[in-house]
């Protein structure tokens, strides 16, 4: 009999303990949602700070998260929604599911104000998935996006669409081992996903985004062991760029599609004091067209590889290797392999080192196209840079 009361208790703690374990699910209606009855909401908002419902129904998830399910509709936010709960899946219902800024927004904190933001406590495990976000201008001061701050980890963006949000990102993370896929940046004008905040930022994949309009549309600042790859980005803003990579090594920028006024690809080292050089970039496999630009511009880097690539520019250099300054080492030990350049204009050249700031760089079986004679396909000034077995598509080989 006491073995039999023993297994009932067992049977009845794990159970109790099963309900504490169960992770919520609660609906959330906006003033405007069809089919509100069905299913029935557990939050209904009245559109006006809707975020404030919202955050009121993460507090009534359990201690082990949960998810919150936006139905269609218009949710106007009036300050920051702050996602300051473990383990919190928000998911909308794609572009029927709108968070609209209103102009007179009020921040979670001072500074910078973003729509969705996260206190800098360690928030971890938030997934953020099918929403449309419309802010109400791209000025300085405007809301921005979604706010990963540092130290906060596994946060993850996913099909949502950014429409007119102020200037320092759509998503700006500054976190890591995080995820940034299948989104939509339109007419941000000033940055389109920003990864910053040094060592805090580490192994972000950042996939198949489509950014238009932006200044910048990706910018990585001090980070390591990031994947940029798939992601198409457009904008001919004057001096527009791709892709920036800031003081960031170790790093894959693979299959992109980059259209821009300026430099497709930017990289410049962190202060001399702690990076003077970027090491370890992989770019492969990307097609890149700059209109008014060099389309890669690669300033003290080092150990890196550049290949397969399509590189156009139409009015500059298509590939220049540099130094930042004398502060900062060389160019240098890179392999520029197995690339198609085209240059739109018949003086200017393919690839080009500057003198005196690179060396034992190796440029082999490059095709490139535009150059005309006497003008050669390749710059080599580094002393012991290699230059073999490039093609010029004019019949002009070096």
């Amino acid at each position: 009999m006491k073995i039999f009361c023993r297994l009932i208790l067992l049977l009845l703690f794990a159970f109790v303990s099963g309900i504490h374990c169960y992770a919520a699910t609660y609906i959330i209606a906006a003033a405007d949602s069809k089919n509100v009855t069905d299913p029935v909401a557990n939050f209904s908002c009245t559109g006006i700070s809707d975020q404030n419902v919202i955050h009121d129904a993460m507090h009534s998830l359990s201690s082990n998260g949960g998810e919150l399910v936006l139905l269609d509709g218009t949710y106007n936010f009036s300050g920051s929604l702050v996602i300051d709960v473990n383990n919190v899946t928000i998911t909308g219902s794609g572009p029927a599911t709108t968070i609209a800024v209103a102009g007179s927004f009020v921040p979670h904190t001072a500074g910078q104000p973003y729509v969705i933001d996260m206190p800098p406590v360690g928030i971890h495990d938030i997934n953020i998935f099918n929403l449309r976000i419309v802010g109400s201008g791209t000025s300085l001061t405007d809301p921005a996006g979604i706010h990963g701050p540092p130290n906060s980890h596994n946060i993850r963006v996913a099909n949502c669409s950014f429409y007119n949000l102020g200037w320092v990102g759509s998503v700006d993370y500054s976190n890591s081992y995080n995820g940034i896929i299948e989104n939509n940046f339109i007419n941000t004008s000033g940055y389109g996903i920003t990864l910053s905040g040094g060592i805090h930022s580490f192994g972000v994949l950042v996939k198949n985004n489509i950014i238009l309009n932006s200044i910048v549309g990706i910018c990585s600042q001090n980070g390591s062991n990031h994947v940029i790859a798939g992601n198409r980005i457009d904008s001919l803003n004057i001096n527009s760029f791709g892709i920036i990579l800031g003081g960031t090594s170790s790093s894959t920028i693979h299959g992109n599609a980059i259209s821009t006024y300026g430099q497709c690809l930017y990289t410049e080292p962190g202060l001399p004091s702690s990076q003077p050089q970027i090491n370890n970039l992989t770019i492969i496999g990307n097609t890149m067209l700059s209109t008014h630009s060099y389309a890669m511009k690669l300033c003290s880097v080092g150990k890196s590889i550049v290949a397969d690539n399509a590189i156009t520019s139409q009015l500059w250099d298509a590939v220049l290797l540099t130094r930042l300054d004398t502060s900062h080492q060389m160019c240098e030990l890179n392999q520029v392999k197995s690339n198609i350049i085209t240059v739109g204009t018949y003086f200017r050249t393919g690839i080009r080192e500057t003198n005196g700031d690179c060396d034992r760089d190796l440029f082999e079986s490059n095709i490139i196209d535009g150059v005309q004679s006497p003008y050669p396909i390749i710059v080599v000034s580094g002393q012991n840079s290699i230059s073999r077995l490039n093609l010029n598509a004019n019949h002009f080989t070096k």
